[in-house]
């Protein structure tokens, strides 16, 4: 890796975290920001909104996977616009759409097409 360009200086910067989440152990990044991206990083937590340059990682990894997690529903939602014949959306539908995922979710099947009786 070359030397930074003047004026450009890189600060190394461990995360240190040990957090046990059900049995997942969080493991240490060392992550190297320009100068005035660390100091913003400190700024944030030192203002009082996170206790640590960890926490605040850690809430733009979280909202990055909700960002993540949204786009792909956009994407399956207009992929099921497009494709077969529409359904209209009846008390009797929404309640049989209801059942069918609170089966799948005590169950823990995976994500399926459901297709309520008409």
């Amino acid at each position: 890796m070359g030397q930074p360009a003047a004026g450009q200086y890189l600060t190394r910067f461990a995360i240190i975290v040990t957090l046990v989440v059900k049995d997942f152990v969080m493991q240490t990044m060392n992550i190297s920001l320009p100068d005035p991206m660390k100091e913003y990083v400190e700024e944030q937590v030192t203002a009082g909104d996170y206790s640590s340059a960890s926490e605040y990682m850690r809430e733009l990894v979280r909202a990055d996977q909700k960002r993540s997690a949204r786009e792909q529903l956009e994407r399956t939602l207009l992929e099921s616009l497009l494709e077969g014949e529409a359904q209209e959306a009846t008390p009797e539908f929404w309640s049989t759409l209801r059942a069918e995922l609170s089966k799948r979710t005590k169950t823990g099947r995976g994500a399926r097409q459901i297709v309520p009786a008409a």
